[in-house]
């Protein structure tokens, strides 16, 4: 028996997940750049479409220029109907060591499904072989359009890339065929480090931040190359050749049963023994005598534990930064976040259950008045006041029993 199995763990479930289903449903990445003349424009005008529906603030014109510009570059995930899932724009400036993602976009059908996380970990492996091929032969690369149906050769652990990658052709990338081997000393030898650098808009700060994005900009090599955007966010995520980012669940779980058995030469944690039956005599007494505000009390806990636990919960955990929306509080008179209603919780100014739930749904109720339907914070909301209605329901008896 384990106390702890990571194996159980979402995220590891959904990483797993999204890889099969990229295999078993035929799914597809495009890797589209207007350097190709053959290029099939109406690719790039469903992906100019997508953006221009998701990111409402964009003028259009200002979506297709960047699109159209041979120096961008345009990573697509595809379904096997060949509908677009998702999409992303960026600019390589590997000469600098950085590249800048200019639009990321995930179908809103698609939102909270783990797709945009999984095209994001797809381009990251991608852009690693990319820049590989740059430093070992500083020369351009991306003046065709490429096809990746197999994605073996990003979730292997050594980096691996097809050399028809390269080649100005349009045959379709399989993978490990002919696959090279690079060595690690030879990838920094120049001290290198590669950066992806973002604006990211108000609405998108919590998306990057899950995807390993911070403001707390450390890298410099990007100054005079990115366009400042006003009520934008500027952000960076370093990105680490030992780590395979398609596999990064299963690292975690690498590592966390390397913890758990050094803690084994510790301590006997992971024996199970037997407690003596006199250690359970006065629990049935305990529960019967339990009282109104015991209960509220025990229940709220539980309440605010499974919210923090929610996969929904991330914009939800800390109050919103006046920094990060400047125009948040000139909308939302009453903020609420989980943090301050557990603030509350443990000062106990929750008397009465219906205050809890108040402070609950005021908090879903921000999210929805000040994001649109289709945003990934008001999916998060939905998803958030779903888990509440269930706990609730679920205890519906026990509730109407202490709570009148």
């Amino acid at each position: 028996m384990k106390l702890f199995n990571p194996r159980e763990n979402t995220k590891l479930k959904n990483e797993i997940a999204k890889k099969e289903e990229f295999k078993l449903k035929n799914y597809k990445l495009e890797i589209i750049s207007a350097k190709d003349d053959t290029i099939d424009y109406n690719k790039l005008l469903d992906i100019k479409i997508l953006f221009q529906k998701m990111l409402p603030k964009m003028p259009k014109e200002y979506i297709m220029r960047q699109l159209l510009d041979k120096k961008q570059c345009s990573l697509s995930l595809l379904d096997e109907n060949e509908d677009l899932i998702g999409a992303v724009c960026y600019r390589p400036f590997y000469e600098n060591n950085f590249l800048e993602i200019v639009f990321f976009a995930v179908n809103s059908l698609t939102h909270i499904k783990g797709y945009g996380t999984f095209l994001m970990n797809c381009l990251k492996e991608i852009v690693k072989r990319q820049y590989i091929h740059f430093v070992e032969n500083q020369q351009e690369f991306m003046n065709h359009n490429i096809t990746i149906n197999n994605i073996d050769f990003m979730t292997a652990n050594n980096i691996t890339y097809n050399s028809d990658i390269f080649k100005k052709t349009n045959e379709h990338f399989v993978g490990q065929e002919n696959a090279k081997r690079i060595k690690k000393e030879d990838i920094y030898n120049k001290n290198t480090q590669l950066y992806f650098m973002t604006y990211a808009d108000n609405s998108a700060v919590g998306f990057f931040k899950k995807q390993g994005f911070d403001s707390e900009i450390v890298s410099t090599m990007w100054k005079k190359h990115i366009k400042d955007y006003d009520g934008g966010t500027l952000m960076e995520c370093k990105i680490y050749e030992e780590i395979n980012y398609l596999n990064q669940m299963e690292l975690i779980l690498k590592l966390s049963d390397q913890i758990f058995e050094k803690m084994k030469k510790i301590n006997e944690y992971h024996i199970i023994r037997a407690r003596e039956d006199s250690a359970l005599v006065n629990l049935k007494k305990e529960a019967i005598s339990q009282t109104k505000s015991g209960f509220l009390e025990n229940f709220i806990n539980y309440c605010i534990s499974e919210l923090y636990a929610s996969p929904s919960s991330w914009p939800f955990l800390e109050p919103v930064s006046a920094k990060d929306v400047p125009d948040y509080f000139t909308i939302i008179k009453r903020p609420m976040d989980l943090s301050k209603i557990k603030h509350k919780y443990i000062k106990k100014e929750y008397n009465e259950f219906f205050e809890f739930r108040e402070d609950v749904m005021l908090m879903i109720n921000n999210c929805k008045t000040f994001n649109a339907s289709h945003t990934q914070y008001y999916k998060c909301a939905e998803n958030i006041e779903a888990r509440f209605h269930e706990i609730c329901d679920l205890h519906k008896m026990t509730i109407n029993k202490f709570i009148k």
